[in-house]
């Protein structure tokens, strides 16, 4: 299954965490199981969720979306630039991520 597939099954069955704070939160605190971002982000937090992916050994996944746009595939109101999974729910988003790199 192609990874928005298992990001909309996600979506539609798990529990996702949205924004730079929450998401920071969420990865400091090992909660967070992958992380989410969008290639348009702000390029201070990119790298900043990157080294903490890094140093928590958590996967990541980098979209190829505007901010708008991965807040409108998470059926949001407003632009997101990270999102992290907490719970996967039906899907397989996270072997997914891991298998990509």
């Amino acid at each position: 299954m192609a990874f928005m597939d298992q990001l909309r099954n996600a979506i539609r069955s798990g529990k996702f965490a949205y924004g730079t704070r929450q998401s920071e939160e969420q990865i400091l605190t090992g909660k967070a199981k992958a992380i989410i971002l969008s290639e348009k982000a702000e390029e201070l937090m990119v790298e900043r969720i990157k080294y903490l992916a890094e140093v928590g050994k958590i996967p990541i996944k980098v979209l190829n979306l505007s901010t708008k746009e991965l807040g409108e595939t998470f059926t949001l109101a407003y632009p997101v630039s990270v999102a992290v999974v907490l719970d996967e729910g039906d899907s397989k988003i996270i072997s997914e991520i891991k298998t990509e790199k």
